[in-house]
């Protein structure tokens, strides 16, 4: 049993990172919406992982937390029903890092994220304004 676990656990990861390096390569060519249809297959993905098949392992939080910044990120912000799920995407991700072990949230690394995402979240909102 333990071996069929680290096999799914392994499938799993491996899915969440060509789902992650393809949508990264459409991010960077400007295509949101293939970016995002990928970053929103990776997000289940990791969501699993963290949450069942690795539970105990934080970095796989940290994982999910980049997951959702990802998929906040190739929103197209002009559409105000897209600003709306980045602003959520954004802060589920913030969520998601502060409930990291405290040990953890101390790293410069963490700290760095929790800013930027919480930065991206104030532009967003005061383009609402």
């Amino acid at each position: 049993e333990a071996l069929g676990s680290e096999h799914r656990l392994a499938s799993e990861l491996a899915k969440a990172e060509g789902y992650r390096f393809l949508g990264k390569i459409f991010l960077s060519q400007n295509d949101l919406s293939s970016a995002r249809k990928l970053f929103r297959e990776e997000l289940p993905l990791r969501q699993n992982i963290a949450d069942n098949l690795a539970p105990l392992v934080p970095e796989h939080k940290m994982e999910l937390a980049e997951s959702l910044a990802l998929f906040a990120s190739s929103q197209d912000l002009q559409a105000t029903p897209a600003r709306t799920v980045a602003i959520n995407s954004y802060q589920d991700a913030v969520r998601t890092l502060e409930r990291l072990p405290s040990a953890m949230k101390k790293n410069e690394a963490i700290q760095a994220r929790l800013t930027d995402y919480r930065e991206k979240i104030a532009v967003i909102l005061e383009m609402e304004e």
